[in-house]
C-alpha cells in the first residue's frame, strides 16, 4: 500500500504469525524519507533534532548507489474505530483517494472467511467498517483472492470461501457510490482458483497463476501458472499467447507492475512443494516473458511476500519459507526507456 509522496508510506495491517493459529490485527507504517545527501552526516538516529518517538520500534537508513534513504518502523498504537479484538490475514488492499481500502480475508484459525470492506485513513488515523452503508451485493465471504485498482473502483477475482471451494467470480466496488456490482464478461474468464496474483496497468488488470487447495489431499491441486487480462473498458476477458518462458511458479507469488512490465518474484513452484528464489517480468506490449538481470544481494527464496512500488523502488516485506520472515528487500529500479539492470539490496529485519 502506497502513498505516492516525497516521503512515502507502506502500510501493514495483519497477516500469520510463526504458527498457523496466530493471526495479527495490528497496523504497521514503514516512513522512507529520502536524505538529502549534504544533510547526510547530520541526521541523528531517530532524524534531526527530534526526541524518540514511542511509537518507532525499529529505524534505520538505507543507502544504494543510486539513492539513500531512511526508513522508520512505527506501529500505529490509536487509531479512532478500530476495534481491538480486530484479526485479519490473506485479505486484499488497495490504497484510493488519501484511505486503504481493506476486505475480505480470514479472521482467525480454523479459517472465518469474511467480506467486511473496511478504510484506513492513515493520516487521520480513522479505521471505518463501511460494510454496512455499501449498496449492491458483495462478494461471498473468502481469502486468498486478488484485487487490483483502476480509476474509483476495485476489482476482485476469485479467493476460497469458508469450505475452501475455489471461486471463480468476478466483483467491482466503486469507492465513490460505495456500490458493489457484478459485471457481465465476454470471453473466456481463468477458472475458480485461489492464491492467485494481479495487478493493473491502464485500463488492464494481469492475472498470474493460483491453484485450487485440496483439504483432503493437504496440498495444492491443479496449479496454474497462465497469464489473463481482464479489459476493463470492453470486460472482455483473454489468455494471450506470449513469448519467451513463463515463470515456474504458481501460487503466492509477488507481483507488481513497473512502467509497461509486470514484475513475478517467488512464490510456490509450479512443480514440486517449494519456493522459489527466482524472477520474471512480462512485457505487456510484445507479450514476452524474460528473466530480468538483477545485480547485489539474491532474492530470499519465499511466498506469500508483500510488495509496493515507491517511486524507482520496490520494497519487499515478509512472507513465508518454511517459517514466517521479517525481513526487508528492496530492489532499486534506475530504468528510463530501455531496461537496465538493477540492484537487490537487503535490509535486516527488525
Amino acid at each position: 500500500m502506497i502513498e505516492n509522496t516525497d516521503e512515502a508510506q507502506l502500510v501493514l495491517i495483519g497477516g500469520t504469525g510463526k504458527t498457523r493459529d496466530v493471526t495479527f490485527g495490528d497496523v504497521v507504517v514503514f516512513d522512507i524519507k529520502p536524505v538529502v545527501p549534504e544533510k547526510w552526516k547530520k541526521l541523528s538516529f531517530f532524524g534531526i533534532g527530534e526526541e524518540k518517538d514511542p511509537e518507532v520500534v525499529w529505524d534505520q537508513y538505507i543507502t544504494s548507489q543510486n539513492w539513500k534513504a531512511s526508513l522508520k518502523v512505527r506501529y500505529l498504537q490509536h487509531i479512532r474505530g478500530k476495534p481491538a479484538d480486530y484479526l485479519s490475514t490473506r485479505h486484499s488492499s488497495c490504497y484510493i483517494d488519501g484511505k486503504i481500502w481493506i476486505w475480505g480475508g480470514s479472521a482467525a484459525f480454523p479459517p472465518v472467511k469474511v467480506n467486511h470492506m473496511i478504510t484506513l485513513d492513515v493520516q487521520s488515523r480513522v479505521w471505518t467498517n463501511v460494510t454496512d452503508f455499501c449498496r449492491g451485493t458483495p462478494p461471498s465471504a473468502r481469502s486468498d483472492h486478488c484485487s487490483a485498482s483502476i480509476g474509483k473502483n476495485i476489482y476482485i477475482f476469485g479467493g476460497s470461501d469458508g469450505n475452501v471451494t475455489p471461486q471463480g467470480d468476478l466483483h467491482v466496488f466503486n469507492t465513490e457510490t460505495m456500490t458493489w456490482s457484478q459485471p457481465r464478461t465476454k470471453g473466456i474468464p481463468p477458472s475458480p482458483r485461489s492464491g492467485h496474483v494481479c495487478a493493473s496497468i491502464g485500463t488492464k488488470i494481469y492475472i498470474f497463476g493460483g491453484a485450487q487447495w485440496s483439504a483432503n489431499a493437504n496440498e495444492w491441486l491443479s496449479k496454474s501458472n497462465d497469464l489473463f487480462i481482464l479489459d476493463t473498458t470492453t470486460m472482455e476477458w483473454s489468455k494471450p499467447s506470449v513469448i519467451g518462458t513463463p515463470p515456474t511458479v504458481s501460487t503466492f507469488p509477488a507481483m507488481f507492475a513497473y512502467g509497461r512490465h509486470i514484475w513475478v518474484i517467488g512464490g510456490g513452484t509450479l512443480n514440486g512443494g517449494y519456493v522459489s528464489e527466482r524472477y520474471w517480468i512480462f512485457d505487456t506490449v510484445s507479450l514476452k516473458w524474460e528473466a530480468p538481470v538483477v545485480g547485489g544481494e539474491p532474492f530470499r527464496a519465499r511466498d506469500c511476500v508483500s510488495v509496493s512500488v515507491v517511486g524507482n523502488k520496490v520494497v519487499l516485506f515478509g512472507g513465508f519459507r518454511g517459517d514466517p520472515v521479517n525481513d526487508f528487500q528492496i530492489i532499486d529500479m534506475p530504468w528510463s526507456k530501455v531496461m537496465n539492470q538493477c540492484g537487490l539490496k537487503v535490509i535486516d529485519s527488525f
